[in-house]
């Protein structure tokens, strides 16, 4: 009896269980091509959280403004 037929069965289960594996594993670790460590990515990362810093804080509210709630008698409201 021959054993070819089980090694290409072999085969072509670990190709089709690679396949799907591969993109499951791409996402688990992702690629990077530059160095964390060096002085233009961390410069690069510094830029970039002060200004995702500045659009968190003009979508803020100021903490002055009333709320938006309306005070129905008789009950305690806070005043800003």
């Amino acid at each position: 009896m021959s054993r070819t037929p089980n090694i290409r069965k072999s085969v072509v289960l670990v190709v089709s269980v690679a396949a799907l594996v591969a993109p499951t594993g791409a996402i688990a670790y992702p690629v990077i091509g530059d160095d964390p460590a060096s002085g233009q990515a961390v410069a690069e990362g510094h830029a970039w959280y002060a200004a995702y810093l500045k659009r968190v804080a003009t979508r803020t509210k100021p903490a002055n403004v009333k709320p938006n709630t309306l005070c129905p008698g008789k009950t305690i409201c806070r005043k800003p």
